[in-house]
């Protein structure tokens, strides 16, 4: 039921997380979060506030687990119907989440460690390019510092 969360989760910052350390395995999907980023992130959090992405209603996870994840549904270019867990996002405008290869005689496509601008920005942002997700993307965790 989740076999692209938790390698993306291994492949990620938190890797060293289980499953239930933010999920309740009892609840519903939409009501089982137990623990929000801010819980373990005061930082991002504290340097977050007040900027115009929370004054318009963006969450961590708008940005930080988009839904780049295509299980049955595809929504769009750059959306799926499944969150990711990667989280590390790379403000690199030519930066590339998957890479393909051969397995077995067959090409396979993968997703590296970090998602990309073009789904943590571009989702929203949809007549932007990366280039200008990436001069806005480096300082969105240091608003007013």
């Amino acid at each position: 039921r989740h076999h692209e969360q938790y390698p993306e989760l291994l492949a990620g910052p938190h890797k060293d997380l289980d499953c239930v350390t933010c999920h309740n395995p009892h609840k519903k999907y939409k009501f089982s979060i137990k623990m929000e980023c801010s819980s373990c992130h005061h930082a991002q959090t504290s340097a977050f506030k007040g900027s115009v992405m929370e004054q318009v209603g963006v969450e961590c996870k708008d940005c930080h687990m988009p839904r780049a994840t295509k299980s049955a549904v595809k929504y769009g270019k750059y959306s799926g119907d499944i969150r990711t867990h990667i989280f590390r996002i790379n403000t690199d405008a030519n930066a590339d989440m998957f890479y393909s290869e051969k397995v077995k005689g067959k090409k396979k496509t993968f997703a590296r460690g970090f998602v990309t601008l073009d789904f943590a920005c571009l989702n929203c942002h949809k007549n932007k390019d990366r280039k200008w997700a990436a001069s806005k993307a480096k300082g969105i965790h240091t608003y007013g510092k």
